[in-house]
């Protein structure tokens, strides 16, 4: 009886075990959240760290979950939640080179797909998710792709640089929710997408990036154009659908009342360039502005499509595109002049014109007039010591400068030449003295001669402070017409390695002249005058090296 009891109970249990392994396996089907995660709390953000079988490694912030990677075998992903919180985003490189062949995510707010989610998952076919944000390279290589069903539902898509670039198979219509309500379109986005069809571009602030579509297989664009909303606007960047061979239709949509009052639509440089099929466009009042070879051009040398035309209303930008490029007919302009704005001395005049065929602006701009500066009255007299003062006013507007009045003439007149300030001593001979010295280099030359008022004078004298801020200068150069050396004149030179002495008209040294010269310090002075300059420097106490040359 026990044996029985024992083979039932053993009967039991194993088959209780064959049940829970059961259902432990049916629990790692991609639905969910029932097996438990390991999490350890850093800062604001739990990383929850997985065990082999579950199949997401992902991060929680504020209660929602960013897939950070997949390590699972199942190639059809389907997800609600995780662990029963919202799933927000995929993030960088979470997917990248999987195996995985499609993706379908469903819940209550939008994804953010971060840069390179899925890039180069070589077997993905299809993706259907509501998503806000497709970052830069999202999809890029996804060679086999060929459906997308993503949409928003609270927000307008943004798609980033190289989005979809290369996803050859990727079908692209009508109904491909992220292109027509995306408001950035990035560059290269869809480069290279050659199944692409058809697609719609809804002018709710919507900016396609340079090469956004270049080289894709796109054969209709469908732009609208209704602005009853005032913030709505496209932007078409260079190159956005260049060498798309396959384009023959491009329609506008909207309201023709609309259009006329608002300009909202921007077309960059080679923004359709190399559109062969494209034999005519339609450029409607809204657009703003046409780049160079927009429309029309094929080939490295920029050929003109063959038999292509341009439909455009006069005075329109369009108009004035289809005209400068030979796609319009205009023999001549006729301009006529629709405002002139006189000038005067303070501002430029101006005169519009407006062609009458193609609404062509042309300014001609009028220069300034002259002012007409009368003398007014004397501020300040001036002296033989300094400049005196005068005031000029304009008899036409008003504006007034101030002018100088020359010093005086005769002995004492100072004046200005560069860094140096001088002083007549000798009106009739044409001698003068430097006074001071305002300069800051480290070499100093005492010239020969100065020119005052078209009259040269000879510079003979120098005052004992002119070297007094002469700190740092290493090197002085007397002139050849200095006949006296002041005492104490070089005092300050504390850093002069060499002063060289031209003059042969030396007639005396003042007392200490040379005291404070270091040893470093080199004097020059002319060999044929050493007889004469060795009495004048009997006296002279210094430490510097005298040389004769």
């Amino acid at each position: 009886m026990k044996g029985i009891k024992m083979k039932r109970l053993l009967i039991l249990t194993f088959g209780t075990t064959v049940m829970l392994v059961c259902m432990l396996m049916l629990s790692r089907e991609i639905y969910g959240n029932e097996i438990p995660k390991e999490t350890i709390e850093t800062g604001n953000a739990s990383r929850i760290f997985v065990k082999p079988e579950d199949q997401f490694e992902y991060e929680e912030v504020n209660g929602m979950l960013y897939i950070t990677g997949y390590t699972g075998t199942e190639k059809n992903i389907m997800l609600r939640d995780l662990n029963g919180k919202t799933i927000r985003g995929i993030a960088e490189g979470a997917f990248e080179n999987s195996d995985i062949e499609s993706v379908t995510m469903w819940g209550d707010g939008d994804l953010i797909i971060e840069e390179k989610a899925f890039k180069n998952c070589k077997n993905l076919k299809s993706v259907s998710f509501h998503a806000e944000r497709i970052g830069n390279s999202a999809f890029e290589g996804c060679t086999e792709l060929e459906s997308i069903n993503i949409s928003s539902l609270h927000f307008r898509t943004y798609i980033g640089d190289y989005a979809f670039s290369n996803c050859s198979k990727l079908r692209i219509g009508d109904n491909t929710y992220c292109i027509n309500e995306a408001y950035y379109i990035g560059d290269y986005a869809f480069w290279g997408c050659q199944s692409a069809e058809s697609i719609v571009l809804e002018g709710y602030e919507t900016e396609i990036g340079d090469n956004a579509f270049y080289r894709s297989g796109i054969k209709s664009i469908t732009i609208e154009l209704d602005t009853t909303y005032s913030g709505k606007r496209i932007d078409i960047g260079e190159y956005a659908f260049a060498d798309c061979t396959r384009l023959s239709q491009i329609q506008w949509m909207g309201s023709s009342a609309a259009v006329e009052r608002k300009r909202n639509v921007n077309i960059e440089d080679y923004a359709f360039f190399g559109c062969n099929q494209l034999k005519m466009i339609t450029l409607p009042e809204t657009v703003e502005s046409v780049g160079e070879y927009a429309f029309g051009y094929t080939g490295a040398n920029r050929e003109k499509v063959k038999e292509f035309q341009i439909e455009a209303a006069n005075k329109t930008v369009g108009c004035i595109y289809a005209i400068n490029n030979g796609f319009k007919k205009h023999d001549k302009h006729d301009f006529l002049l629709l405002s002139y704005d006189a000038p005067n001395c303070e501002e430029e005049g101006v005169k519009k014109y407006e062609c009458s065929v193609c609404g062509e602006y042309l300014e001609e701009i009028i220069p300034k007039t002259e002012h007409d500066y009368v003398e007014q009255f004397v501020r300040k007299q001036s002296t033989r010591l300094r400049e005196g003062m005068i005031e000029y006013v304009c008899s036409k507007c008003g504006d007034s400068i101030e002018g100088s009045l020359p010093v005086l003439e005769g002995n004492g007149v100072r004046f200005k030449v560069g860094d140096y300030t001088y002083q007549i001593v000798s009106m009739r001979q044409r001698l003068v003295k430097v006074t001071a010295y305002r300069g800051n280099e480290g070499k100093i030359v005492i010239p020969n001669t100065v020119e005052y008022k078209t009259n040269r004078y000879k510079v003979t004298q120098f005052s004992k402070d002119v070297f007094k801020n002469a700190k740092k200068t290493k090197e002085i150069v007397i002139g050849k017409n200095i006949a006296v050396i002041p005492e104490k004149a070089f005092q300050k030179c504390k850093s002069l390695k060499k002063l060289e002495i031209k003059s042969k008209n030396i007639t005396k040294i003042g007392k200490y002249a040379f005291e404070d010269l270091k040893k470093k310090t080199v004097i020059t002075f002319p060999k044929k005058c050493r007889k004469e300059y060795t009495k004048l420097l009997k006296r002279q106490k210094t430490k510097a090296k005298i040389l004769w040359k």
